[in-house]
């Protein structure tokens, strides 16, 4: 038994990935021409990127498919082979981004994930990456360079929470005559 925890279709509706996180193996099963999908695997290989819970298909290349690493905090990006059976080794498509961090802003170069999820690509075939626990939605374009970022910003509820009590205490005019329990 397996535990799916991520799909993708290819842009031709030819072929169906799976995600198993018990595992951490992307399968690879065929869709007939009724919209059936095999339930015989074509091929199955090792995520680069660990457990996943998203993974979207390059828009423009159906060859290219784009997985979360929840637990890795990266983007990984994967040639297959012709077949659609296995990764494509010697690619050079073949990369991953990310560095895990829960408070740091991404910029060009230095992009930060804590707990990525969800991917999918938007009009502009920019892939949306869901920061689960940054609270906020990274872009990527294609080739994994940052774009931009929306939402809260690695502003989580810790970081809210610290940075409100650190302002009330460091606040002369709200500590005035306060002893704290002193």
């Amino acid at each position: 038994g397996g535990k799916g925890t991520a799909l993708a279709v290819d842009n031709e509706n030819n072929f169906l990935y799976l995600h198993n996180r018990n595992d951490n193996k992307i399968y690879s099963f065929e869709i007939n021409s009724s919209g059936c999908v095999d339930t015989v695997e074509r091929g199955s290989w090792t995520n680069p990127c660990g457990t996943s819970f998203g993974m979207a298909i390059n828009p423009t290349d159906s060859s290219i498919l784009y997985s979360s690493g929840y637990n890795t905090n990266k983007i990984c990006k994967m040639k297959l082979n012709d077949s659609r059976t296995a990764l494509k080794a010697d690619s050079a498509d073949n990369m991953n981004v990310g560095i895990g961090d829960a408070y740091e802003t991404s910029v060009a170069g230095s992009i930060y994930f804590y707990k990525p999820r969800y991917l999918a690509f938007n009009d502009s075939d920019q892939l949306l990456v869901a920061n689960s626990e940054r609270i906020e939605i990274t872009v990527l374009d294609k080739d994994l360079n940052f774009v931009r970022v929306f939402g809260l910003s690695g502003v989580s509820r810790l970081r809210g929470a610290i940075d409100a009590i650190t302002a009330v205490v460091t606040d002369s005019a709200l500590t005035e005559g306060a002893l704290f329990g002193l």
